[in-house]
């Protein structure tokens, strides 16, 4: 077969249309320290003081809870502390993105009944907290 010619435009009409909008830029790249710090009475600290910059509630995949420490782990994403009630596990995570040391926290609640993710993060600065939760909602399996 021929290959595919350019679309022609013989009567003007496409000119009413306009050009296509541009595609959205991709999420900028989240570099985050390996050897990020912080103990319990900082995090603390610091969620206190610091007014959330996202949230976020979706549903996620089933199961999720029991390997999401050592997956954020690997993108270095440290787990300060966790627990079950009930239904829920909450986890409370935290990293420092590497260029700025912007500080970067996050309650995460997953319910087991309803299979969903809430999450609440909260970052000393704002710029790396879209990549972050896009990581987070990806390790939960987001749907």
């Amino acid at each position: 077969p021929p290959p595919p010619q350019p679309q022609m435009d013989l009567l003007g009409l496409l000119d009413d249309f306009g050009a296509p909008p541009p595609a959205a830029p991709p999420p900028a790249s989240l570099v985050l320290s390996p050897a990020a710090a912080l103990d319990a009475t900082a995090f603390q600290q610091q969620w206190g003081v610091l007014p959330p910059v996202d949230t976020w509630s979706a549903p996620c995949s089933a199961g999720v809870e029991g390997q999401l420490s050592a997956k954020l782990a690997a993108r270095h994403i440290k787990c300060m502390a966790f627990g079950t009630v009930g239904d829920q596990t909450k986890f409370y995570f935290y990293a420092q993105e590497a260029s700025t040391s912007a500080v970067l926290l996050v309650e995460l609640v997953i319910s087991s009944s309803s299979a969903a993710a809430t999450a609440t993060v909260k970052a000393t600065a704002p710029q790396p907290v879209p990549a972050f939760s896009a990581i987070l909602k990806a390790e939960c399996g987001v749907r």
